[in-house]
């Protein structure tokens, strides 16, 4: 009797020790997975509902040497999920970006950056979050794409009314090297303002989302002036 008892203990003490272990939260290290990643999305770090904004991602390899994919999902608080993904290769120590032009449904202001390798395995994952700006309807944002952004400050926070609304303008200083090159990731821009500024060194990319852009309803201001040659340059043929 003696014996069966301490074997019925041993049984229970064994069978409590499985159930704690199943009871842990299990974690699984991924191999490769050593990044750290940066979100920027919308303007100003702003995004609005209903619009295209661009998401760009800034990724840095702690790791070794990294070839496969660059996914990122934009949660909503309905039961589905938008990804857009790109092919991405990455060096050790090196850091690299990717914009995507993602459609904000709601302020949810989720989003999930995945980094994918060539068997379809996920090595590494962050959640982020990102600002959805409440007040969108009642601005009027200007991109500006100048040498001197400082110099046209007095366009900024200026009213205008219109369908008994009230509306303030809001700028958005632009540079070049992140100028987007998907027509979508202007959506959130009602005007954008070139002036004093080389518009050689866009890219055909970047000129044609421009003139779609407009294309669009866009409405684009061109300063000329005793700087027209240089403002001008890369938008003779495309507008005028």
């Amino acid at each position: 009797m003696k014996t069966n008892h301490r074997i019925s203990v041993v049984l229970t003490l064994l069978l409590c020790t499985m159930l704690a272990c199943l009871m842990l939260p299990l974690t699984v290290k991924a191999s490769g997975g050593d990044f750290t990643a940066e979100l920027k999305a919308g303007y100003d770090n702003k995004t609005e509902i209903g619009k295209y904004a661009p998401f760009t991602i800034t990724i840095e390899n702690n790791g070794s040497d990294f070839s496969g994919r660059l996914q990122l999902i934009v949660g909503n608080k309905v039961d589905y999920n938008i990804m857009y993904e790109t092919d991405f290769s990455i060096a050790r120590g090196e850091k690299k970006s990717a914009v995507f032009a993602c459609k904000v449904v709601d302020n949810l202001g989720k989003a999930n950056i995945r980094i994918v390798d060539k068997k379809d395995r996920v090595i590494w994952s962050e959640e982020k979050r990102y600002s959805v700006d409440n007040s969108a309807l009642q601005k009027i944002d200007i991109g500006i794409l100048s040498d001197d952004f400082a110099a046209l400050g007095y366009m900024d926070g200026l009213s205008f009314s219109g369908n008994g609304t009230v509306f303030k303008s809001n700028l958005t200083e632009m540079k070049a090297d992140t100028f987007p090159e998907d027509v979508n990731a202007l959506d959130m821009l009602e005007v954008i303002v070139i002036t004093n500024f080389s518009t050689d060194i866009l890219t055909d990319e970047q000129t044609e989302a421009l003139n779609l852009w407009v294309t669009r309803g866009g409405l684009l201001i061109v300063g000329t002036g005793s700087n027209s040659s240089k403002t001008l340059s890369k938008l003779n043929g495309y507008f005028f």
